[in-house]
């Protein structure tokens, strides 16, 4: 720039340079040529062949028939299969190759196949699945789909587990509101088998109760003895839990007499609340509006009412020490009903005021109460209960005799079961101190008095309940919430049906649908019923053993 300020001329003007440096130009034109061809091969390169012009419905059609051409896994019934493919349904020849595919339907799990004929080129539906009445009227369901919504409820297992198995195996899994409507058509028919399983249940304890001599009422009622309990679908005690059931139980079969179930919500009505609309129809299974824990009442007295409709009443009932319902059983039942405790309830009780005094400060130039010691006192109750059943006056004196056969003095005791009177030598160190002694006496009281003495005398339990509560649990697990539509009560209809009847109860349940359950669903039902009974065998046996074990 300033030698070109140097060129001026006297006039004011610029004169012409004779010579420019131009050596930095000839460096960069190269990079500016490359850069501009860059740009010019993006911006004006040149439009792409048009291509020729076509059928926009044919195109349309044949995506069409590549979506809906059959991929992956199917569940296919091989004899429905084989008679649909064994010859065409127009010319009568066969068989019919499955290559020959055109398209494929599917309805939940079933399929329906578009098969072209090579013999006359006809098009032949060919399904994967039976089919049976859904309803009154309306199209057929398929076997299929009721199996697998059958088998969910069975399993304890709902419509995400299900969709996760299926797409593991690269099966098409069903929609969701194709696994709820054959829900409830599956669910109402377990509740119906249910149902029945519980009617049969009395009649045939009925029964056998005027077979060995007990005579009906003036209101022509038979006195039946029963356990009671309630069971709750969440973790702990049950206090804030959203569902729940009850059932009456046999004491001398195990199985049940009648049941409830209680829900507290129901997603519909929720959800017609919240969008201030009008809910629609559906089958809103709440019936529970009070605490969690009330729930165990009021079921009680719903079920002790049915009762005289089956031509019963519960002369005696065995569970819990809950007072609330002994106390709604007495005043709102119109016939009188005697409590039992259950025995395994009472251990646990007294297990715990044993380990609640242990951890209380230490008495002083006192036996330690120890873990031991509490499972030696909770067995000497355990026996004398045991071996005076139905002996109030017995049992009575033998529960005095714990807290004093503990700390040596053996006057009392019964020969039958204290081991110094048998072999003094051989008898363990006693117990020491008067404090301990005072503070065991003052809890083993409430035990011997004539009240609880008279709860005690058949030495009952309810654990056949509890046994139930876990099929509930297989059926309807306490980690998942079902119980804000008709679900909940088909899981615990299911187990139910299982305490009755046994895993039978499904193919009982496919019958009722108009379904066959087929050669490997039978054969698996009559494995496991063999199971459970070899199970039911062993255990006996271990019990035996013990009981021998430990009186000897």
């Amino acid at each position: 720039m300033a030698s070109r300020f140097n060129n001026r001329l006297s006039d004011g003007k610029f004169g012409k340079v004779s010579q420019i440096n131009t050596s930095h130009t000839k460096e960069r034109l190269p990079k500016a040529i490359n850069s501009w061809r860059k740009t010019a091969r993006v911006e004006f390169e040149p439009p792409p062949k048009v291509p020729k012009l076509v059928n926009t419905r044919t195109v349309t059609e044949q995506r069409k028939i590549e979506e809906n051409m059959p991929h992956g896994a199917r569940i296919i019934d091989i004899d429905v299969l084989k008679g649909k493919l064994q010859k065409c349904q127009f010319c009568l020849k066969g068989p019919i190759s499955l290559a020959n595919i055109i398209d494929e339907k599917q309805y939940g799990l079933a399929s329906q196949f578009r098969v072209k004929c090579q013999f006359c080129s006809k098009q032949n539906i060919i399904n994967t699945s039976a089919s049976h009445k859904s309803g009154k009227s309306g199209p057929k369901a398929y076997d299929i789909n009721s199996k697998a919504t059958l088998a969910s409820l069975h399993a304890g297992i709902g419509e995400t587990h299900l969709k996760s198995i299926l797409s593991v195996m690269n099966i098409p899994p069903m929609s969701r509101a194709s696994f709820k409507a054959r829900e409830r058509g599956t669910g109402k028919a377990v509740e119906a088998v249910a149902k029945v399983s519980c009617e049969e249940t009395i009649a045939n304890e009925k029964k056998q109760l005027i077979r060995i001599g007990e005579e009906p009422d003036e209101n022509n009622l038979v006195s039946v003895p029963c356990s009671y309990d309630m069971g709750w679908q969440k973790r702990g005690k049950g206090f804030n839990s959203n569902t729940g059931q009850a059932a009456t139980m046999s004491q001398t079969t195990g199985k049940i007499f009648d049941y409830a179930t209680k829900v507290k919500k129901c997603r519909t009505c929720e959800y017609a609340q919240r969008t201030s609309t009008n809910a629609k129809v559906h089958d809103c299974r709440k019936n529970h509006t009070g605490s969690s824990k009330a729930m165990e009442p009021i079921s009680a007295v719903e079920l002790f009412k049915n009762a005289p409709k089956h031509g019963i009443k519960y002369s005696t009932y065995t569970g819990d020490d809950d007072s609330t319902t002994e106390l709604y059983i007495n005043q709102q039942v119109p016939y009188g009903v005697e409590k039992f405790s259950d025995i395994i309830h009472i251990k646990r009780s007294l297990t715990t005021r044993l380990y609640n005094l242990s951890k209380m400060a230490q008495i002083k130039e006192c036996s330690s109460l120890s873990s031991k010691v509490i499972e030696y006192l909770v067995k000497c109750f355990s026996i004398v209960v045991a071996q005076n059943k139905s002996d109030l006056e017995a049992m009575k004196s033998s529960l005095k005799c714990i807290v004093l056969h503990s700390f040596g003095d053996h006057a009392s005791c019964n020969e039958s079961w204290c081991r110094y009177k048998q072999d003094p030598i051989a008898i363990g160190k006693d117990l020491y101190g008067t404090a301990l002694k005072s503070a065991l006496k003052n809890i083993f009281s409430q035990y011997y008095s004539d009240t609880m003495i008279k709860k005690l005398g058949p030495a009952a339990n309810s654990q056949r309940n509890e046994s139930f509560n876990s099929t509930v649990g297989s059926k309807n697990p306490k980690i998942r919430y079902y119980g804000g539509s008709e679900s909940n009560d088909f899981r615990v209809a299911c187990a139910v049906a299982q305490t009755n009847v046994g895993y039978g109860y499904v193919c009982c349940t496919f019958k009722a649908l108009g379904i066959d359950p087929g050669l490997n669903c039978t054969k698996y039902t009559c494995k496991m019923e063999k199971k459970k009974s070899k199970d039911i065998d062993r255990k006996k046996l271990n019990f035996i053993q013990a009981a021998q074990k430990s009186t000897s």
